[in-house]
C-alpha cells in the first residue's frame, strides 16, 4: 500500500478484467513526472494519466476453464520444491541467451545442474551451451532438473531492472516452475507450466498431489479463514486440532477449488479472497472421477506396498493396484482363467529423492502407457502411490532393503 497515495479507504474484493493491448499501452505511458490515477471497482479498472482521455477496462466474466486453471495454480503452488535464489544478473543472462538463440529442432529444454555449495549451471539444448550463474546452490545433494517451455521466461525481462532478487521454485520433472521477483515493497509471482497442453493443468492432478481430495472440514476452514484472512497450512492445522491434518487439508483444498481463497507462494500461506462475486458453479469444484479413483486405490489397502532406499538415498516405492481386466467376460477368452477375472494388478513404481521430488515413475496400466509415459501425465495409480508414499519419506530405512508395511510398522514402533 505504501506505493500508492490512497484517495479513499479500499475495501476487499476482486475485479476481473482483460489485460488488453490497449491497457498495456496506457501503462507504458506512465512517467515519474505525471500523476496517475488508478480506480478499481466492481465495474472495472480505470487508468487516468492526465495526458489523454482516461482508459477503462470493464469487468469480465471469467471462462470456466480459466477458473479451473487458476485453482489448479493454487494447488500446484502449495507443493514443496527446490528454492534457488537468483540475482537480476542471473535472470538477465538466462533471458539474453534465450533471446539470442532460438532452437529449430528438439530437444528444447534447459537442464539445471545443481551441486551443493557450488554455482548453479544451466545447459541449453539442443545447443549444448553451458551457462554458469552467480547463484550458489545450498542443497545437500547433486541434482539435475530439466525445464521445458523455457522461452516463456522472457516474460521476466521487463521487471529485471526493478527487481532486487528472484526466487525460482522447481517442482520436478515435467512440473511447473514458480518465479517470485522481489520488487522491494512488492513481490510478483509468475507460474510457468512445462508444456502448452499439460494434463496436470487440464485435470485435477495438482489437487490430488496436494492432498485436496473431497470436502474435508470445509465449513470450519471457511469460517476460520474468513476471520483470520491469512494463515499458513500449519496454523490452520493448529487451529483445527480436533480434525486430522488430512481432513483439514481437504477442507483447504475445497476452499481453493470454490474460488474463495488462493495459495500465496511468496509467503507460503493461504489467503481468503473471493475470485467471483457470485458462487462459482458446482461442476467447477466438485470431486472429479480421477479423485474418486485415487481415493479408491488408496482404500485398497497396503498389502502390496513396498518401500526401500537405494544407494543414492532415493526412496523407491512399489504397489500393485487393481486395474480392469480387458479379457473379463470377453467371449474370445471363454473357458480360460482370464474370462472370470474382473481385475488385474498393476506394477506401479515411484522414486522420490531426498528433496521430496519425483524423479521417476512407472505403471503398466493402459491409461499411463498410452500417454507420454512420464510424470507430466500421471494415472490414478501413480497419484495414489504418491499420496501413500509421502507418509513414509521421513523414515530411516536401511539401504537396499525392501520393506513391507508390517516391517515399516515394526520400525516405527
Amino acid at each position: 500500500m505504501e506505493e500508492f497515495e490512497l484517495l479513499q479507504k479500499p475495501t476487499l474484493g476482486t475485479t476481473n478484467i482483460d489485460f488488453s493491448a490497449k491497457l498495456a499501452k496506457e501503462i507504458e505511458r506512465f512517467r515519474t513526472y505525471n500523476e496517475v490515477k488508478l480506480s478499481v471497482n466492481p465495474e472495472g479498472f480505470t487508468v487516468d494519466t492526465g495526458i489523454i482521455p482516461e482508459h477503462m477496462e470493464k469487468k469480465i466474466d471469467l471462462p470456466e476453464t480459466w477458473i479451473k486453471g487458476f485453482n489448479q495454480v493454487s494447488s500446484a503452488a502449495s507443493l514443496g520444491g527446490i528454492d534457488i535464489e537468483l540475482s537480476p544478473i542471473d535472470i538477465y543472462d538466462i533471458c539474453s541467451f534465450l533471446r539470442r538463440h532460438k532452437a529449430q529442432k528438439s530437444p528444447r529444454y534447459m537442464k539445471w545442474i545443481l551441486e551443493p555449495k557450488r554455482q548453479v549451471k544451466i545447459v541449453f539444448e539442443p545447443f549444448g551451451s553451458e551457462l554458469t550463474l552467480k547463484a550458489i546452490y545450498d542443497g545437500e545433494k547433486i541434482r539435475e532438473e530439466k525445464i521445458w517451455g523455457r522461452r516463456r521466461w522472457l516474460v521476466l525481462e521487463k521487471i529485471i531492472p526493478l527487481a532486487k532478487s528472484f526466487k525460482v521454485r522447481l517442482l520436478g520433472f515435467g512440473m511447473p516452475q514458480f518465479i517470485t521477483a522481489d520488487l522491494g515493497t512488492m513481490k510478483m509471482t509468475i507460474g510457468f507450466s512445462a508444456w502448452s497442453s499439460n494434463d496436470w493443468v487440464k485435470g485435477t492432478a495438482f489437487n490430488i498431489l496436494g492432498g485436496f481430495i473431497g470436502n474435508g472440514n470445509y465449513d470450519k476452514v471457511y469460517k476460520l479463514m474468513k476471520e483470520k484472512r491469512c494463515l499458513s497450512m500449519e496454523s490452520i492445522y493448529d487451529n483445527l486440532k480436533e480434525d486430522s491434518k488430512t481432513t483439514s487439508k481437504a477442507g483447504i483444498g475445497m476452499l481453493l477449488k470454490r474460488g474463495e481463497g488462493y495459495f500465496d507462494a511468496t509467503h507460503d500461506t493461504v489467503r481468503f479472497r473471493r475470485l467471483c462475486n457470485e458462487p462459482i458453479p458446482k461442476e467447477l469444484y466438485e470431486t472429479t472421477e480421477m479423485e474418486f479413483k485415487v481415493q479408491e486405490h488408496i482404500n485398497e489397502g497396503m498389502d502390496n506396498f513396498r518401500a526401500m532406499v537405494n544407494e543414492s538415498n532415493e526412496f523407491m516405492f512399489k504397489h500393485s493396484f487393481k486395474m480392469p481386466n480387458s479379457k473379463y467376460k470377453n467371449w474370445k477368452f471363454r473357458d480360460t482363467e482370464d474370462y472370470n477375472r474382473e481385475h488385474d494388478l498393476t506394477e506401479t513404481q515411484l522414486i522420490i529423492d531426498e528433496d521430496g521430488q519425483i524423479s521417476k515413475v512407472k505403471c503398466k496400466c493402459r491409461e499411463f502407457n498410452k500417454g507420454p509415459r512420464n510424470i507430466s501425465a500421471p494415472c490414478a495409480h501413480i497419484l495414489a502411490l504418491y499420496l501413500i508414499s509421502t507418509k513414509f519419506t521421513r523414515l530411516k530405512l536401511e539401504k537396499d532393503k525392501e520393506y513391507k508395511i508390517n516391517d515399516i510398522m515394526e520400525t516405527i514402533l
